[in-house]
């Protein structure tokens, strides 16, 4: 696992686009609504707290499900998926086809 992943606070990576819908608890907000608050997110290994900040950049990855959902973020940017047999995180540069993301 990534260092920063095993902190209580991950850094903010602008790997997120602005119109990006997060979960924060008991509310959706937009990415850019929110940058610079610190929100939960859901991990592997409990609830952490992140930074949030916007992605401007042009270079992201969209990641699309068989069911329609999708989310466009930065390479860098980590996302859950259940491969080889477990839930695990992977950067969204290194999640293939055949892996199962995990959305809520």
């Amino acid at each position: 696992m990534n260092q920063n992943y095993s902190s209580d606070l991950h850094r903010p990576c602008n790997c997120l686009q602005g119109n990006t819908i997060v979960f924060n608890g008991d509310k959706h907000s937009r990415v850019r609504n929110i940058a610079g608050e610190k929100i939960n997110i859901d991990t592997p290994s409990g609830i952490k707290k992140a930074d949030v900040a916007v992605q401007t950049s042009e270079n992201l990855i969209r990641l699309e499900t068989e069911l329609g959902y999708f989310i466009k973020a930065t390479p860098n940017h980590r996302g859950l998926v259940f491969s080889d047999g477990r839930t695990q995180e992977k950067l969204f540069k290194d999640i293939k086809a055949g892996d199962y993301a995990l959305v809520n």
